[in-house]
């Protein structure tokens, strides 16, 4: 369903970028100061979730689109 609303590659892109930058953002997480401190690495986990999701939103939006059943373009030499 999801799928067929959204568009194929274009969901693929989000989940890709928002992982990405997501998991990025919990690993630095626990190599700042203060990360011994629950509201502080709470915080920033939030932070992070929160940038992995606008990033990836901003990605789909900015990448190209191509709809799943199209044809490869074939560029002639």
């Amino acid at each position: 369903m999801a799928r067929r609303r959204h568009g194929g590659p274009g969901l693929a892109l989000f989940w890709t970028v928002a992982v990405a930058v997501t998991t990025a953002g919990t690993v630095l997480t626990f190599q700042l100061p203060g990360a011994f401190l629950l509201h502080t690495t709470g915080a920033r986990l939030l932070v992070s979730l929160g940038l992995g999701l606008a990033t990836a939103a901003a990605v789909t939006v900015v990448a190209p689109q191509r709809p799943a059943h199209s044809e490869p373009v074939i560029v002639p030499k």
